[in-house]
């Protein structure tokens, strides 16, 4: 990865994880809080909140690598769905933090718990618990993923297979 490419990436997961001003704990944000400006920053620099959460979107505690896990890595990703397209039934490793730009997703989980998430919101994705998003919408669906991982850890995604009530819908 290159440097140019990830030089946002530190002003903003700063700004939009770990701003001072209390969130709530949710795996969701869909009304974006406002976040002071750190002192570093001029004042015409406005830092909103876009997501604080110490949960993935099925409620279990974050983890990050280790340092003996190797070294870190982070990729900024673009992800569009195509209307009525799917993500297939996969599962991420490692967590990945993901912000929706445009369009709405509906989000099966493997437990059969379903979240919509909606333009403008973010979420921190599941961690190997299998899931499949549906754009169920007439518009692409575009969403800014952030995965935190290690250069040597392998991919972010793995297929799985559907769960059988997921089979028994198609």
């Amino acid at each position: 990865m290159h440097f140019r490419q990830l030089a946002f990436f530190p002003v903003f997961l700063a700004a939009a994880l770990f701003a001072a001003e209390p969130a709530t704990d949710s795996a969701t944000a869909s009304a974006p809080a406002a976040a002071p400006a750190a002192a570093d920053y001029a004042g015409a620099v406005k830092v909103t909140r876009l997501l604080k959460s110490t949960t993935d979107a099925a409620g279990r505690p974050l983890a990050y690598p280790k340092p003996e896990d190797g070294q870190a890595e982070v990729q900024a990703l673009l992800v569009e769905i195509a209307p009525g397209g799917q993500t297939g039934w996969h599962k991420h490793p490692i967590t990945c933090l993901a912000h929706l730009m445009e369009g709405e997703i509906e989000v099966t989980l493997a437990d059969g718990r379903v979240n919509v998430v909606k333009a403008g919101e973010s979420l921190c994705e599941v961690v190997d618990l299998a899931h499949n998003g549906v754009n169920r919408g007439a518009e692409p669906a575009k969403l800014v993923m952030f995965v935190l991982g290690t250069v040597d850890g392998g991919p972010f995604t793995v297929r799985v297979p559907a769960p059988d009530f997921a089979k028994a819908a198609e």
